[in-house]
Formats: C-alpha cells, structure tokens, sequence
C-alpha cells in the first residue's frame, strides 16, 4: 500500500511542478510531456506492464528530460521495488559551438566511422534505468572540431579534427576499460 501511495504522490508533485507552479519562480519552464505504454518481455514468464511519464523542461538552450516510469509485474508488484521509478532520461546543452548531452548515446559515429560508427549504449537493457547512460561533447569552431564520449559501461573515446584548408587531418581514440568482449 505504501508504494501506491508513493507512487500517486509522486505523479502529484510531477504534475504540480509542471503544470502549477508560476513561469516566473520556476527555473526550469515546461516543455513537452509525453506517455508511453506498454509490454515489456523479459525471460520467461516474467513479462512486465510499464507506464512512463516523460516530462520535458527547458531554460534557454538547456533542457532536461525526467522518466517516470512504472513498472509491474503479474501480481502488480514494481519492478526492482521501484528503484528506477524515476530515471533522468536526458539532460542537453545545444548551443552554437558547444553542444553536450547526458543519456543514452544513440547513432554515435566518430569521424568517418572506422572505429567508432553507429554506437549505441542502450541496446541491451530494454527496461529504462541510470546503468546504460553516458555523456557526449562536441565543440567545434570553423576549423576544428573535438567530439568526446563517455558511458556508465567504461567506454570511452574521442575524436579531433583540423581543417587546414584542402586537407583535414583528424584522430580517432576509443577504450573499454570493462572486461573484454565475447561473442
């Protein structure tokens, strides 16, 4: 009963900070909210129902996505006791030479893609949760550019790259310091 009413006081307070509160005293303004339902198949019988509530906040050219998420099993129960019940999905800085975000890397390619080429950190976790995020910086000026990654899984790499007119010359770096891959 307790994490019932936790989780409607939750989805309150979600709804008072987006909708309620004055533009004026809030620091961040809201965006866009979005709902998402639906099945999520897990080994053997262990299916879950999920309800996720997704709102957007925005100040400037920072924005910041939270999940709400819900999930239950067959006898109603959450998922882990609701330990990723609220995840924060995203949050982004775009401006015009800097451009930085934190979630889940998605179509990551590094250069001309011949080490890093359409990475993506997400794929083996289908439940949403903070294990599979990780950060992406790109800075770059009319003759160079630097784009760094970095993921919750210890991989890491970067890439830089000068322009020096007829030519561009760049160096690509990529390390996993987690234990090796086997396929």
């Amino acid at each position: 009963m307790k994490k019932k009413l936790y989780t409607a006081a939750l989805a309150a307070l979600a709804y008072a900070s987006i909708f309620c509160a004055p533009a004026s005293a809030a620091v961040f303004e809201p965006g866009r909210i979005s709902f998402e339902t639906g099945k999520i198949a897990q080994d053997g019988n262990n299916d879950l129902v999920l309800f996720t509530v997704q709102p957007e906040l925005v100040r400037g050219n920072v924005s910041a996505v939270i999940d709400i998420n819900l999930m239950f099993d067959r006898k109603f129960k959450l998922r882990d006791g609701g330990n990723d019940m609220v995840v924060l999905n995203s949050l982004s800085l775009n401006g015009d030479k800097l451009k930085a975000r934190y979630g889940d890397v998605e179509g990551l390619t590094l250069g001309r893609g011949f080490i890093v080429s359409n990475y993506y950190s997400n794929i083996t976790n289908n439940a949403q949760s903070n294990e599979q995020k990780g950060v992406v910086v790109d800075m770059n000026s009319d003759k160079s550019r630097v784009t760094a990654f970095g993921t919750l899984s210890h991989l890491i790499g970067g890439r830089a790259e000068r322009n020096l007119g007829r030519a561009t010359v760049g160096a690509t770096l990529a390390m996993d310091s987690g234990p090796p891959l086997e396929i």
